[in-house]
């Protein structure tokens, strides 16, 4: 099955190594050698699929907080980078037996728990080496801003063989062949989003353009509802706000609708409660797609002597994940959302979980189960990604 996963990268290593180092003396160049390849692949950074001596990569995880840290044979270092921190450094593989209960249902079917976890290998081996060039402390989160890593809580032996059947597989660009950062979320909603949209930037390997998944439709985590008080949403948001919008007082949240809205609504807050100024588009109660940037205005709270002077209303524009992870990702649980004011309330329609790039992990589990291989799956979510074995 891996027969076509197969291609040399220690060129590259070699060459991207000799550039670096050209005018540096000889001592310095030993230094930036055990920095650059030491710490990740003992005798070498870069392996084919055709070395089999090759080592896998130990993963430096950063976690807040002591909880079920390292088994007998894993390295421990306290307060490496704050003291309410520790960095566990596991064997990739061992590592990924804990996120795979951490991330997803291992009891899904086998192809997509195969899919999922060569996802995971390949976002954790693109964090590792990111980080060793610009030689940080660790290399992962132990949240969700990376891979929520459990450490020995479950019995994570009973994954290993799970994780040993696409031992050292990882999703690389076609172009330049290096490792992808390999995004996966819970459900899309029904449509995948390219970085782009969602962060403003191109990741190689990632699709460039938004695409429909149809495999999705029944996910238990499809459609939402979050019910908030605008004094509620301008205080998680305030700090997103430009400084001269943040003197508390000043300004007063007015209306707020994402970008992609079919029909835009604005909404006065008067005598306690929401004012329509137009009829939203009752016929659909979510967005066309994902919204990128968030619509938010504002109206300056005049003070007692300034009542008889109109106030002033300025409009500000938000990334859509920005405001989402201010507001609570998991309450606001996507950017594919639409507004609506209800008494006091603005209510936030929406669909999916997660900023939708990469893999719908719902979308794979149900390919799975129409029998769709874990290479698959793997190819309609990253199109422009192949697979390479590299331990």
């Amino acid at each position: 099955m891996l027969k076509n996963w197969h291609f040399d990268v220690r060129a590259k290593a070699r060459s991207n190594y000799s550039s670096m180092t050209r005018q540096m003396p000889g001592w310095l160049k030993r230094t930036v050698f055990v920095l650059f390849f030491g710490p990740i692949i003992p005798g070498g950074a870069w392996c084919s699929a055709h070395t089999h001596g090759a080592a896998e990569p130990v993963i430096r995880v950063r976690m807040k907080s002591p909880r079920s840290l390292a088994r007998p044979n894993e390295a421990r270092s306290f307060g490496s980078i704050r003291s309410d921190s520790v960095v566990v450094r596991v064997s990739m593989e061992r590592y990924l037996e804990s996120v795979i209960q951490g991330e997803f249902n291992p009891k899904w079917s086998k192809e997509a728990v195969d899919a999922q976890v060569i996802a995971a290998r390949t976002y954790a081996y693109h964090q590792l080496l990111n980080a060793r060039k610009k030689l940080k402390d660790f290399d992962v989160e132990s949240t969700e801003a990376d891979q929520v890593y459990l450490g020995d809580l479950g019995n994570s032996h009973e994954m290993a063989p799970i994780i040993a059947r696409t031992r050292g597989v990882v999703l690389v660009a076609k172009k330049t062949k290096n490792p992808i950062k390999a995004f996966f979320h819970a459900s899309c909603g029904g449509g995948v989003t390219p970085p782009k949209q969602v962060w403003g930037q191109v990741t190689p390997g990632i699709r460039t353009k938004s695409s429909v998944c149809p495999y999705c439709v029944n996910a238990p985590v499809q459609y939402w509802e979050a019910r908030l008080s605008a004094f509620e949403i301008h205080k998680k948001i305030s700090r997103l706000l430009p400084e001269v919008y943040r003197a508390e007082g000043d300004y007063g949240l007015v209306s707020m609708r994402g970008s992609e809205e079919q029909k835009v609504s604005r909404q006065t807050f008067l005598a306690g409660k929401w004012i329509p100024e137009a009829v939203a588009d009752e016929t659909d109660g979510h967005a066309r797609e994902r919204n990128a940037r968030v619509h938010i205005d504002l109206i300056h709270q005049a003070s007692p002597e300034d009542r008889n002077h109109p106030r002033r209303q300025v409009q500000i524009e938000l990334s859509a994940d920005h405001v989402r992870q201010a507001l609570d990702p998991r309450v606001v649980r996507s950017t594919w959302f639409k507004v609506r004011p209800q008494g006091r309330e603005l209510v936030i329609s929406g669909k999916g979980f997660g900023h939708g790039v990469g893999m719908c992990q719902w979308g794979a589990k149900r390919m799975g189960e129409l029998g769709k291989t874990a290479p698959e799956v793997l190819k309609f979510y990253y199109p422009e990604a192949e697979l390479a074995r590299f331990w």
